[in-house]
């Protein structure tokens, strides 16, 4: 961050520069939080016309299903 932004107090800065620096602080907290890369993954997943339904059961399958595939797609860059 360029040193003269802030010599400034922030409420003194031009509009544009202060959204600016209001901007660079903001990405600065966050990469400090949280890692520069990732990837968040939705998936929808449905049993269609069961005879039973188990909440558990359903959790454990379709968490199994995430890891051992579509993890394994990811990871394999394909």
């Amino acid at each position: 961050m360029a040193p003269q932004l802030l010599a400034v107090e922030p409420r003194n800065l031009p509009k544009g520069q202060r959204e600016a620096l209001i901007r660079k602080l903001q990405e600065t907290r966050r990469y400090s939080e949280d890692p520069r890369f990732s990837l968040q993954v939705d998936i929808d997943n449905y049993e269609y016309d069961p005879d039973a339904f188990s909440v558990p059961s359903f959790v454990e399958k379709h968490e199994e299903f995430a890891r051992n595939q579509l993890l394994a797609l990811l990871r394999s860059g394909q």
